[in-house]
C-alpha cells in the first residue's frame, strides 16, 4: 500500500528524511565493543561482562548528567590530578585517584580524554576510574519510551544500538534529544559518542521554532562539554548563531577528523568524515557564497565511491539530507551518480528516492522512467539477488504507473491519464494516491463512481483496523495521516478527516506531511485561512518540496479570490 500524500511523496520519503539522515551518519561504524551501564547501579561497565562495582564513588544524579556541576573539592585541578596518575611515587598516584573520585562526574570527560594519553599508566588508571565513577544515561525527566530505548541500547548489539540512536533522534517533539546529548558526552567509547553526537545533529529541525528548541537542548546538556565529539553540536550551534565566527571552528573540526582518519582509523572512518563534510556544505549553503558551498559538496561527493556498498548507502542517505535541507540539485546529482556507478542490485533505494524527488519537483515523467529502468532490470533477471526493502515489484510498478498517469494529466492527455490510473490500481488496489486521482476523474458513469467508492471504503476499513490495533504513537500518527489524506481528498466525512489530521499533527508536530494533509482537509472544508496557515507550516518543515510550495500558492490564491474586495 502506497500510503502518502501526493504532495510529499508519502510515508516512504517522510520517514527517509530522518532515518536516511541518521543512517548516513551512523553507517559503517560498528565498534566491536560498546559502553554498557549496569542496570542496577548505573555504573559504566565493559561489554565483556565487567559490571560489578570496582570501588566507591558518588552516584551521579540526573541533574549532574544534565550538565550541572557536582561538588567542587579544593586542591589541584582535574587535569593536574590526571597527570599525577603517572607520578613515579605510588602514594601520589593513589592520592590523585582518590581526589578524582571526589570530583565525580566532573572528572568524567577529562578522564575519557585520558584514555588515549601517551603514558600507559595514566591511560590504565583513567580506564579504572571510569568504571567506578557512577553515571547514568537516563534521567528522571525521560519519558517511559526513552527509558525503554536506553535499556535496549545498554544491552544491545552494535546493530541494535545504531537503531536505538536513530529512534531517539526521530522521536516526536525532540523527546530523545537529551538522551543523545548525554550519550555524546558520557559514552566511554569514543566511536559510539561520535555516533550519538551525529545522530543529534541529524535531528535538527528545519523550522525556526524547532531550531530554537534544539538549541536549548544543546545549551543545557552540552554547553560546557569539553570533550570531542560532545562539542560538535556546540560548534554547530555557534555557526547558526554567528556564522563568521562559527564556520572557521567547524572547518577546523572537520580538518581534525580528516587528520585522525589518516592516523587513527580505529577512532573514525571515511563515512564519518563525509557526514561532517555534508553538514559543512549545507551550513555554507546557508551562510556563504554558492561557490564555497559547491566546493565542499564536491569534496563530499568525491570522497565516497559508489562501487563500495557502504559508501553507496552513505551517498544515498546524504542525498536525503540535502533534499530535506532544500538542496535538491545536490541530492539529484548524488543519487544519479549512485545509480550510474553503483551495483544495480543495491540501487533500489536510490532509484526510489530519485523517482520521488523528481515527482516532488513536478517531473512525473522522469519519476516514472526512473522506476521503469529498475523494473526492466528486474524483469530481465539481471538483478538475481535483490533486497526489495519490504516493497513488492507490484507496488513499485503501481507507483510507476501512477507517475505516468500524472504525466499524462500534466500534458492534457486525459484518456491516457485514466488508463494509467487503472494500471496502477491493478498492480496495487491500495495505492491511495491512485484512488484519490480516480475519484477525481470527471464525467464518469455512476457504476464507475460506486466501484471507486467501494475501493476507497475497503482501504479506509483496513487503515482503521491497523490504527485500532496499534499502540505505537508514531505508527498511529502515520495511519491517522493516511486516513485523513484518503477521506479528506475523496469527498468523504470531512469531520472525521479533520479529527484524524489534527490528531496526527498533535502526535508529530514536526512532520511536514501531516501539516500538508491538514491543510488539504481545511481547504476541502472551505476553511481557507486555516488551509494557508497549515500549508505554510508544511512548507517551513519541508523547504525542499516544490509541490508543497506550489500547493501553498494555490491555497493563497484561493483565499485571495474568496476575500471580499
Amino acid at each position: 500500500m502506497w500510503r502518502g500524500n501526493a504532495s510529499n511523496q508519502g510515508t516512504y520519503r517522510t520517514f527517509a528524511i530522518v532515518a536516511g539522515l541518521l543512517s548516513f551518519f551512523l553507517m559503517g561504524l560498528t565498534p566491536s565493543a560498546g559502553f554498557a551501564f549496569c542496570e542496577e547501579t548505573g555504573l559504566p561497565a565493559e561489554r565483556a561482562g565487567n559490571s560489578e562495582v570496582l570501588g566507591e564513588g558518588r552516584e551521579t544524579s540526573a541533574e549532574d548528567v544534565a550538565g550541572k556541576k557536582g561538588p567542587t573539592p579544593s586542591g589541584p585541578s582535574i587535569q593536574e590530578l590526571i597527570e599525577k596518575l603517572g607520578d613515579p611515587d605510588y602514594r601520589v598516584r593513589e592520592s590523585a585517584e582518590r581526589e578524582l573520585l571526589r570530583w565525580g562526574v566532573e572528572a568524567y570527560e577529562p578522564l575519557l580524554e585520558a584514555l588515549t594519553h601517551p603514558d600507559p599508566e595514566i591511560a590504565s588508571r583513567a580506564r579504572y576510574l571510569l568504571r567506578i565513577i557512577p553515571t547514568r544515561i537516563d534521567a528522571a525527566e525521560d519519558s517511559a519510551d526513552v527509558r525503554e530505548m536506553l535499556g535496549y541500547y545498554e544491552s544491545g548489539s552494535p546493530e541494535v544500538r545504531q537503531s536505538i540512536l536513530r529512534i531517539l533522534a526521530s522521536m516526536a517533539k525532540g523527546e530523545g534529544w537529551p538522551a543523545l546529548a548525554r550519550l555524546a558526552r558520557f559514552e566511554r567509547q569514543l566511536s559510539w559518542a561520535k555516533l550519538a553526537a551525529l545522530a543529534l545533529l541529524a535531528a535538527e529541525p528545519t523550522d525556526p521554532a524547532g531550531r530554537q528548541r534544539f538549541a536549548g537542548v544543546i545549551r543545557r546538556y552540552l554547553g560546557d562539554a569539553a570533550r570531542s565529539p560532545a562539542n560538535w553540536p556546540v560548534v554547530y550551534l555557534q555557526v547558526r548563531q554567528n556564522p563568521q565566527e562559527g564556520l572557521p571552528r567547524w572547518r577546523q573540526l572537520v580538518a581534525e577528523e580528516q587528520r585522525l582518519l589518516s592516523s587513527q582509523q580505529d577512532q573514525t572512518n571515511v563515512i564519518i568524515v563525509a557526514a561532517l563534510l555534508c553538514l559543512q556544505a549545507l551550513l555554507e549553503a546557508d551562510y556563504c557564497d554558492p561557490q564555497t558551498a559547491e566546493g565542499t559538496f564536491q569534496r563530499f561527493n568525491q570522497l565516497l565511491l559508489p562501487d563500495h556498498p557502504e559508501h553507496l548507502q552513505a551517498m544515498v542517505d546524504g542525498a536525503v539530507v540535502m533534499q530535506a535541507r532544500g538542496k535538491v540539485d545536490w541530492a539529484e546529482a548524488v543519487l544519479s551518480r549512485a545509480i550510474a556507478e553503483g551495483d544495480p542490485r543495491k540501487t533500489l533505494r536510490a532509484r526510489r528516492l530519485l523517482a520521488e524527488l523528481y515527482y516532488d519537483q513536478d517531473k512525473p515523467l522522469a519519476a516514472a522512467q526512473t522506476l521503469e529502468q529498475f523494473l526492466k532490470l528486474l524483469q530481465d533477471r539481471i538483478l538475481a539477488v535483490l533486497d526489495m526493502e519490504g516493497t513488492t515489484p507490484g507496488q513499485l510498478r503501481s507507483r510507476m504507473y501512477y507517475f505516468y498517469a500524472c504525466h499524462f494529466k500534466q500534458i492534457g492527455s486525459l484518456e491516457d491519464h485514466r488508463r494509467y490510473l487503472e494500471l496502477a490500481l491493478q498492480q496495487d488496489p491500495e495505492n491511495i494516491d491512485a484512488l484519490i486521482a480516480r475519484a477525481a476523474l470527471p464525467d464518469m458513469p455512476e457504476e464507475f463512481r460506486r466501484e471507486t467508492a467501494q475501493l476507497i471504503a475497503a482501504v479506509q476499513r483496513e487503515l482503521e483496523r491497523l490504527l485500532a490495533d496499534s499502540s505505537d504513537p508514531e505508527q498511529q500518527a502515520s495511519y491517522l495521516n493516511q486516513l485523513a489524506w484518503l477521506v479528506g481528498n475523496t469527498k468523504g466525512d470531512l469531520d472525521k478527516a479533520l479529527a484524524w489530521a489534527q490528531r496526527a499533527v498533535e502526535l508529530h508536530p514536526e512532520n511536514g506531511a501531516y501539516w500538508d494533509t491538514l491543510a488539504h482537509v481545511y481547504y476541502h472544508r472551505g476553511e481557507l485561512e486555516k488551509a494557508v496557515e497549515a500549508q505554510s507550516r508544511a512548507a517551513e518543515l519541508e523547504p525542499g518540496s516544490r509541490l508543497i510550495r506550489k500547493q501553498l500558492d494555490f491555497f493563497r490564491e484561493a483565499l485571495k479570490q474568496a476575500t471580499p474586495k
